[in-house]
């Protein structure tokens, strides 16, 4: 993790009870995230140690970073293939 964004939702979470309930608990929040990648599972990911990327915050098998799954506010983020996107030089 390099940086997780402070938004709407992550303030809900924080100030109003009723957004927990869109969580699973226990939960890390922050589905804003750029970061380098340190680890690949897979080796076909098209990823290298080192790059720099970004996570697609709703995930793309509906499973929210920070809400249904650990989010940015930790220090590792693990990231599904699909979900990873470059973040150019």
């Amino acid at each position: 993790m390099k940086a997780a964004g402070l938004c709407h939702s992550d303030v809900g979470i924080l100030e109003d009870p009723k957004w927990m309930e869109l969580m699973k608990v226990p939960a890390i929040p922050g589905h804003e995230i750029a970061g380098v990648v340190d680890a690949v599972g897979d080796p076909d990911t098209g990823y290298s140690v080192g790059d720099r990327v970004a996570v697609w915050p709703l995930g793309n098998k509906g499973d929210t970073y920070g809400y249904a799954r650990p989010g940015g506010w930790g220090e590792y983020v693990v990231a599904d293939k699909e979900d990873v996107i470059a973040i150019p030089d």
